[in-house]
């Protein structure tokens, strides 16, 4: 963990990336929280695959699965077209 960052202690947290799930075979993240880690700021690709402990082309794949999402949501463009 760099320093100056604090350890997160709510480990039944959904945001906790120490929290494995069943079948998660993936190395160890190098934070503890995902929350704090997005608070930082912008992150490069290799940046967030070595904090969560994933493989660069797993990152992509749940980015792009994000988006996708996002991209679908009924109630996301239901707030953007009440912006207009």
């Amino acid at each position: 963990m760099p320093p100056g960052h604090e350890r997160c202690t709510q480990v039944r947290c959904r945001y906790h990336l120490a929290l494995k799930g069943l079948g998660d075979h993936r190395r160890e993240p190098t934070r503890d929280c995902a929350l704090a880690v997005a608070n930082e700021g912008p992150r490069y690709l290799d940046e967030v695959a070595a904090i969560l402990g994933l493989t660069g082309e797993r990152v992509r794949q749940i980015e792009e699965r994000a988006l996708r999402k996002l991209h679908s949501s009924a109630a996301l463009r239901r707030l953007f077209d009440e912006s207009d």
